[in-house]
């Protein structure tokens, strides 16, 4: 998870510290559904070749309700981490476990009875808009 500071313009910033940069790929935020389950998950994915996550999730029972595209998989990595902040100050925990998600990614997942995925779409939004990257070298 990011580690965020609220910027002068209101942006929350984070920096690629420990993360590889190397190369740039895209890469997108995703927001899917499991009706038997009762559950959404918000994610991200390198896209192109690398893109396998949500189809992974479809594979087990889910629906995909929207994605976002990113030039870079860094800013959509910050994006989801924000939601997932968002979500925790709004007191929604993970709401699946580990044994329920196979293909991993229960800490992103949350009860569609605490907060409608419409709701969890437009912090996805809201991310794409107040988060930045601060690109510092690790060398």
């Amino acid at each position: 998870m990011h580690i965020f500071e609220v910027n002068a313009q209101g942006h929350y910033v984070t920096t690629t510290y420990g993360l590889p940069y190397k190369r740039l790929f895209p890469g997108h935020v995703y927001v899917v559904t499991h009706r038997q389950l009762k559950a959404g998950k918000v994610g991200y994915s390198q896209s192109g070749p690398r893109d396998w996550r949500v189809q992974e999730h479809i594979e087990h029972g889910w629906r995909e309700h929207n994605r976002l595209q990113f030039d870079d998989w860094h800013l959509a990595d910050a994006v989801e981490s924000y939601v997932k902040l968002k979500l925790k100050e709004r007191g929604i925990r993970p709401f699946l476990t580990a044994e329920q998600m196979p293909q991993k990614g229960a800490s992103e997942t949350f009860a569609l009875d605490d907060i409608t995925v419409d709701e969890v779409w437009q912090l996805v939004e809201e991310g794409q808009s107040v988060v930045r990257i601060d690109r510092k070298s690790t060398r």
